[in-house]
């Protein structure tokens, strides 16, 4: 049986980069399990997918050389998961259902997002290769008027799932996590190419199975000399997982949004 595994592990096809890749991004789908890099990009690092989730991940000093950890009513904020929201409060090992899993993947060129500003998934420029499809986030929302998000040409502002609430909000000290209603995220939102200019937006509120309809699309992309078809021989140890794959995504501490 072992050896039979074995072998099929080893037969495994992957694309790799026959390039030396050089830029990094976030692969962040959304679920509470490990997510594979697209299209078998090489594992990297970046600062955004932290590979241990704490609800207090900061400690903050001051400028008489004083460090304090879990002694203010901090906050921290998570790309959640499409999990339905709990009626209370969760806290420990419930925990980690709410919490979206990422990895940090190495491609041949920088990644680009493309927005439709339509219900159509938009098409990537000539000689591009798509990562995924999704749903335009624009801006989060913390406390009071703070708020901030990714520039629209950065992958991470492409979400592959939609909810209206995509982010939880964690409580460092009491260590506990929780969406709340004061909490707002913005999505781009479709346009009519006759109402660029010519008419004044029309105010409308949409509820549950309608929210799609006005929410841009959006896919990723990358462009790369070189690739080639490689047989890959994969090999997997229980006892040695793989590390990159088992990431959480970090939106902001504290009540700012310092999402980069």
């Amino acid at each position: 049986m072992l050896q039979d595994w074995k072998e099929r592990a080893a037969s495994v096809w992957c694309k790799w980069l026959d390039v030396n890749p050089n830029h990094h991004l976030v692969k962040a789908p959304q679920p509470d399990l490990p997510c594979p890099c697209p299209l078998s990009l090489l594992p990297g690092f970046a600062g955004s997918c932290l590979p241990r989730f704490s609800t207090m991940p900061f400690i903050y000093c001051n400028i008489n050389e004083v460090c304090h950890y879990a002694r203010r009513n901090d906050k921290s904020y998570w790309l959640s998961t499409t999990a339905p929201i709990p009626m209370m409060p969760v806290s420990q090992t419930q925990i980690p259902q709410y919490i979206s899993r990422c990895s940090v993947c190495e491609a041949p060129s920088q990644a680009i997002a493309v927005h439709s500003q339509d219900i159509t998934i938009p098409q990537c420029p000539l000689g591009w290769r798509s990562l995924w499809i999704g749903y335009s986030f624009l801006m989060h929302t913390a406390a009071g008027a703070e708020g901030g998000g990714q520039s629209l040409v950065s992958p991470g502002s492409c979400l592959e799932d939609f909810r209206a609430t995509p982010f939880i909000e964690c409580s460092g000290a009491r260590g506990t996590c929780h969406y709340f209603a004061n909490k707002y995220s913005f999505w781009l939102t479709t346009v009519e190419e006759r109402q660029q200019f010519g008419e004044l937006p029309v105010s409308e509120t949409l509820k549950a199975g309608q929210l799609h309809t006005r929410v841009s699309r959006c896919q990723p992309g990358f462009t790369g000399p070189g690739i080639k078809e490689w047989k890959w021989k994969w090999h997997h140890s229980p006892s040695a997982p793989v590390i990159h794959q088992q990431n959480f995504c970090f939106l902001f501490p504290r009540h700012y949004v310092l999402l980069a």
